[in-house]
């Protein structure tokens, strides 16, 4: 192995790794997936030697000396030559891999697991020639065929192991098409077979556990801390543990321990807590971490590498890489995560299989479903069908359930008894008006004249940037989506702090229904535009959030919806969510009675724009629609159709030389790791997430990183925040 003529690279990395090296480590990975015990026995039993010999070949077309040369170029060593080849294409290794499975073996597997569905051959071609995603690369086979004769056989002796060898690879178009016509027999074994490739690749390339022990001293953390608190378990919380073998969907009030019995189910098995927004997870992670400790518990949405990189300053690259692999790759006992980190394979791009297998073995904990997008909860109820049937479990959590979702989960699922909490919290004035109109300021003047912490949610940004401005002598503070990120953290800080139990000073706060869930606040008194039943409740739970309410004078003002609100809420459900709300006018609502609300408005809901976006995503993905990659998944999953992270023009003017400077320095290849990390930190706080407008995008222009975009035409200041020099339509009016 000294010679490097007779070495068959696999990486250049760490002057070279051979490839019978990196295969050793894939077989290291997957006895390592064996011996946690998460693989399902009667597929291990089974198909063991099958796994080995995919692992074994996945990337035998490494030895093609185009690939060779890459690395040798890379390690300064000559390189090989090939007159035959030289005028061809490159062609990915793992297509060339194929040719090491020979006829005679593919006889064998036939032979040995004969099943009318299912073609044992070409679920190894499909998950080895599919374990990377080429953009751009057809698949020719004459050109394959000329790799194999004047290439790979001639230097196959040069390989650890000496196969025997197919001269003709097998049509992979044919594979695909067998495959995907009988998508759903094929689903448990291609999840097994293609989710071990990549579960073990992944740990071989960098240089982990595949999978980290369990929280071993689970239950007793989880009772140290409850001890700590003073917090006695209900019942209804000590019998989650009952349930923990089983799916479970459980409803219960604002403030009814809801944490406390997801931790008591998740009981020391590997885990999932998914949540929508990324402030909420934020602060539910540091829940977790505080209770089984950061070495069992990690963070993972669309910033935390970022978030992880600031926590991690002064680690070096190496370990800091190796750290990050492990979040990704979901090896961590316990993650809380954005569910698009998850869920998002439902929709079956390439590589989907990796995170199905590890949910195959996993609880999932999805904490207040009501709160995503109609689309997001069918992908939601698709991947828990499909995860639970591959032996996953579930553990949904909801202070308000749709109807249609106990139906859809009904045969999956157990419902113990919801925990409704016995205190009345909310006194509704139903106001037969608009939130703008003057009766409303004079209100909310009055609330926050007697030193009341005041809460106004809007449904547009539009809506409550006017009613800041019509209120500035209250000097009101802003909380939307149009914030820079450094502005919008400090934001969501202040309005956590100013509502704590500790602070007795009033305030005034207008948002958007970015509070509805995201944030742990409490306010005196509420006013706020309607909006439909789900989302109303939420709201009502920043208010009174666990304190019991018995005055005759409401404090929730729930006003007329906005002229536009229609382009934001599904018409019919908003309409149902007035007249609804209307017969509770004056009274002290009960939690019974908020769940009453809930079966009201949903009932009967076939017709609804609402129930026709669930059913159009749930029945395309029980279809089998696949994605093109994980990117676009993430945005069907949020429903997103063109996001974009822009700088306002005023923010990048303002700190220009600074912006310029974080770019220039993520660009400079000569620049280190740790730099470029805190410098692409730096650059995110100067930027905001937006679903622009389609008359915008003419403000758009590209920025020299190509990711972020500059946006003109605009306004920015800390208080306000974006707004634009032109408001766009009513129509338009939807920004959130």
């Amino acid at each position: 192995m000294n010679d490097h003529r007779e070495i068959v690279f696999a990486k250049s990395f760490g002057g070279g790794e051979s490839l019978q090296q990196h295969t050793e480590k894939l077989l290291d990975a997957y006895e390592s997936l064996k011996k946690r015990g998460v693989l399902k026995q009667e597929f291990l039993q089974r198909y063991d030697a099958v796994i080995k010999r995919m692992l074994e070949l996945h990337d035998a077309g490494k030895l093609n000396y185009r690939f060779q040369n890459r690395i040798r170029k890379n390690l300064n060593l000559p390189l090989l030559k090939n007159d035959m080849l030289d005028t061809l294409p490159e062609i990915p290794h793992e297509w060339l891999s194929l040719a090491f499975l020979s006829k005679e073996e593919r006889k064998e597997l036939r032979k040995n697991f004969p099943d009318p569905a299912i073609v044992m051959p070409y679920l190894l071609f499909y998950s080895i020639a599919y374990h990377h995603t080429r953009k751009g690369k057809e698949y020719c086979i004459e050109t394959i065929q000329k790799y194999i004769e004047y290439d790979l056989k001639k230097r196959k002796a040069l390989l650890w192991f000496n196969p025997a060898f197919n001269i003709s690879p097998p049509q992979l178009e044919q594979v695909q098409e067998a495959i995907h016509e009988k998508f759903k027999e094929y689903l448990p074994l291609l999840v097994f077979f293609k989710g071990i490739l990549h579960r073990c690749d992944y740990a071989a390339s960098a240089g982990i556990e595949p999978e980290l022990p369990p929280v071993a001293d689970y239950s007793k953390r989880f009772q140290e801390a409850l001890d700590a608190k003073g917090i006695v378990l209900r019942n209804y919380q000590e019998d989650a543990k009952k349930f923990a073998k089983k799916n479970v969907i459980f409803v219960g009030s604002t403030g009814a321990g809801k944490t406390e019995y997801s931790m008591n189910w998740i009981d020391g098995d590997k885990a999932f807590y998914l949540l929508g927004l990324r402030t909420a997870v934020n602060e539910m992670y540091k829940r977790f971490a505080s209770i089984f400790g950061e070495e069992h518990t990690v963070l993972l949405h669309g910033e935390s590498f970022y978030d992880m990189y600031q926590e991690s300053e002064g680690m070096k690259k190496e370990e800091y890489e190796e750290n990050y692999s492990r979040v990704r790759q979901f090896s961590y006992p316990l993650t809380v995560a954005t569910a698009d980190q998850l869920i998002t394979s439902v929709f079956k791009y390439n590589g989907f299989e990796m995170p199905y297998l590890v949910a195959s073995y996993s609880k999932i904990v999805i904490d207040e479903v009501q709160s995503f997008s109609p689309e997001s909860i069918g992908s939601i109820v698709v991947f828990l069908q499909e995860i639970s049937r591959l032996g996953g479990k579930f553990l949904l959590m909801t202070a308000t359930l749709p109807p249609f979702l106990k139906e859809e989960l009904k045969e999956l699922a157990v419902f113990p008894p919801s925990y409704l909490s016995p205190i009345k919290r909310h006194r509704l004035s139903i106001v037969e008006a608009g939130i703008e109109e003057d009766e409303s300021f004079r209100e909310i003047r009055q609330a926050f004249n007697e030193n009341k912490k005041v809460l106004v949610i809007c449904n547009t940004v539009n809506k409550a940037i006017e009613m800041a401005e019509k209120l500035s002598e209250c000097k009101p503070q802003l909380l939307h989506a149009r914030f820079i990120v450094k502005d919008r953290r400090e934001k969501e800080e202040a309005v956590m702090q100013a509502t704590k139990p500790s602070n007795r000073n009033g305030c005034l706060w207008i948002t958007t229904q970015i509070v509805e869930a995201s944030l742990d606040i409490d306010f005196d008194i509420l006013f706020t535009e309607c909006s439909t039943i789900d989302s109303l409740l939420q709201r009502l739970g920043r208010c009174y959030r666990k304190r019991a309410y018995s005055e005759e004078v409401p404090n929730v003002m729930i006003f007329k919806s906005g002229k536009n609100d229609s382009f934001i809420y599904d018409t019919v459900l908003l309409k149902r969510t007035w007249e609804a709300v209307k017969k509770k006018n004056r009274l002290l609502l009960s939690e019974e009675e908020k769940q009453d609300l809930i079966e009201e408005v949903y009932c009967d809901i076939e017709d609804t724009k609402y129930f026709r976006a669930y059913c159009e995503y749930k029945d395309l993905l029980q279809l089998g629609f696949k994605c093109k990659g994980k990117t676009e998944a993430q945005k069907l999953f949020r429903n997103v159709t063109d996001s974009h992270t822009i700088i306002p023009e005023p923010v990048y003017q303002e700190n220009k030389p600074i912006i310029e400077q974080l770019m220039k320095t993520i660009s400079d290849k000569n620049i280190s790791f740790t730099e470029k990390m805190q410098a692409k930190k730096e650059l995110k706080d100067f930027t905001l997430s937006l679903q622009p407008l389609p008359r915008m995008n003419k403000y758009l222009s590209e920025l020299q990183q190509k990711k972020i975009r500059l946006l003109k035409n605009v306004e920015y200041n800390d208080r306000v925040g974006m707004t634009y020099n032109k408001e766009p339509k009513e129509n338009d009016d939807n920004f959130i």
